[in-house]
């Protein structure tokens, strides 16, 4: 097994809570303190230096041992405001992560 697989099998159920979490706690627009400050808090503890940016953005910089080529990932934080339809609203036993808020899901596409 290489060492990437075995580390995404390790974390799985830490990546399954972020994604909860983040699921749970749906911002939208440009207003987004619980997701910047979630966000910038995993950046911390993983070793990777930060910075909130245009208040809503966090900046993440890994750096290589060596000079050469840069990749930069890019993705959004915010939350779409459309209902979800999951049975939350109906019975939290049905989906004890959804989100707990009305009118808003998130997708969570980010997990950190």
């Amino acid at each position: 097994m290489n060492r990437f697989l075995k580390q995404a099998i390790d974390d799985k159920e830490e990546m399954i809570g972020n994604r909860r979490f983040l699921h749970r706690n749906p911002e939208i627009r440009d207003d987004l303190p619980i997701t910047a400050k979630f966000v910038s808090e995993k950046l911390t503890e993983y070793g990777i230096p930060n910075k909130e940016i245009c208040k809503c953005g966090i900046v993440g910089i890994i750096g290589g041992k060596k000079p050469g080529k840069t990749v930069m990932l890019r993705t959004d934080m915010d939350a779409l405001p459309i209902k979800e339809n999951s049975g939350r609203n109906k019975d939290a036993a049905i989906m004890p992560f959804g989100f707990r808020f009305k009118k808003i899901l998130v997708f969570p596409w980010l997990t950190v």
